[in-house]
């Protein structure tokens, strides 16, 4: 099971030839770079998800039943996704939710549950479908399959 590095990280040990996949893995993650429009500064949030969607075809682009597959390993990959204020990126709404989202898992766990939804991504239904291997009761879950 993973999030956000993680989740790529526990797809690559499901490669059938991971210590060669976590070298490229680790050679790619670190090189990444974006390059930037005159006149910007920092990416924009469109221009890291095109990168990243192109990086993840490059890497794992036609070996997804060979993670999905993998005769010990099942994978979850754990997302977020925002709830209310934090339902849409926002300029304002989306750096004022972050804190609120905070400052209610700090008072009651469950409070997260009104600011973020869990989405976990799992091996599909059928034969190879597993129990998550952590509890889901603290906050909402939905799983995809």
């Amino acid at each position: 099971m993973g999030a956000s590095i993680g989740a790529w990280r526990m797809a690559t040990a499901c490669l059938d030839d991971p210590v060669a996949a976590f070298h490229r893995l680790e050679r790619d993650y670190i090189a990444q770079d974006y390059e930037l429009p005159p006149g910007r500064k920092t990416p924009t949030a469109a221009m890291v998800s095109q990168q990243f969607r192109e990086n993840l075809q490059a890497f794992f682009g036609g070996r997804v039943r060979e993670v999905l597959a993998h005769p010990r390993f099942r994978l979850h990959v754990v997302t977020a996704r925002g709830r209310h204020l934090l339902g849409r990126e926002h300029r304002v709404g989306t750096p004022l939710g972050y804190p609120g989202a905070f400052v209610a898992n700090s008072v009651h766990r469950k409070g997260l549950g009104l600011w973020l939804e869990r989405v976990v991504f799992s091996v599909p239904e059928g034969r190879d479908a597993c129990a998550l291997p952590f509890g889901v009761d603290d906050f909402p879950t939905r799983r995809c399959h």
